[in-house]
């Protein structure tokens, strides 16, 4: 009975560290219906398990202490492009690792990047990611009725 009840804490402890540290899916077309409901942004990290930057970020940005509020404003799909990634990393044309992109709900690119980033170049990345997508959904001017 003892060893079962350690069983269970440690595992409720261990998931609740992975979850605190960001677990991330891998559900390209899921995150998309997500996206539809929430307005969410997706942020897609293209990589490899053998990339050494992939590996640096990975642990770096995607595993930090604070990677909850980073990615509080995103969907975060991680698509390994030699196993569950390999269709979606041919439609963005992913030709190096990693490769970052923000996209919308319909799958369509607001922004991307190839190449490790830190925690502060991330932010900076995301930020002008959203500044991007907001300009995009903003009317036009002119293209209202007039008053008057």
């Amino acid at each position: 009975m003892k060893r079962s009840l350690v069983v269970l804490l440690s595992g409720l402890l261990l998931s609740s560290f992975a979850t605190a540290k960001g677990e991330y899916s891998h559900d390209l077309e899921k995150a998309k219906k997500e996206a539809a409901k929430t307005g969410k942004l997706i942020l897609v990290d293209f990589y490899t398990t053998w990339c050494g930057p992939c590996k640096q970020m990975d642990k770096e940005v995607f595993q930090a202490s604070d990677a909850k509020t980073i990615f509080k404003d995103f969907i975060v799909v991680k698509q390994d492009c030699e196993k569950e990634g390999t269709a979606s990393s041919q439609r963005y044309k992913v030709t190096a690792y990693p490769t970052l992109h923000v996209i919308n709900a319909s799958g369509k690119t607001v922004l991307m990047t190839v190449g490790g980033l830190d925690k502060a170049m991330m932010k900076e990345f995301l930020a002008e990611a959203k500044k991007r997508a907001t300009k995009k959904a903003a009317p036009k001017p002119g293209s209202g009725k007039k008053s008057g």
